[in-house]
């Protein structure tokens, strides 16, 4: 688990995972970017929770991944890809958006 918490701050995090299952990421008056184009997710599901506060974050995932957002917002937006196919793994996103912006992005 590479969960990591640094307010004021603005770095890159890249998730390298044979046995993908869950992790998570926070964000506080700062940017952070996430890479998770090298984990590989054991079984079908994965979940990755986000919290975003006075921040933006950015999630690079696999194209051939499903993604489903369970992501709450207050005053934040999130940024979804457009998705053609349904991909044989997915991601679940949870957590919340305060004041903030996410934003996931196909590799």
């Amino acid at each position: 688990n590479s969960y990591s918490y640094q307010p004021y701050t603005s770095h890159t995090v890249h998730i390298r995972d044979d046995n993908f299952i869950s992790d998570g990421a926070e964000v506080s008056f700062g940017q952070k970017i996430v890479y998770l184009d090298e984990a590989v997710i054991l079984g079908d599901i994965a979940s990755f929770e986000v919290n975003v506060s006075f921040a933006n974050m950015v999630l690079y995932i696999p194209r051939d991944w499903s993604l489903v957002s369970k992501v709450s917002t207050s005053l934040g937006s999130i940024s979804l890809p457009n998705q053609n196919s349904e991909g044989s793994k997915t991601l679940e996103l949870t957590g919340s958006v305060s004041f903030g912006n996410l934003e996931v992005i196909y590799l």
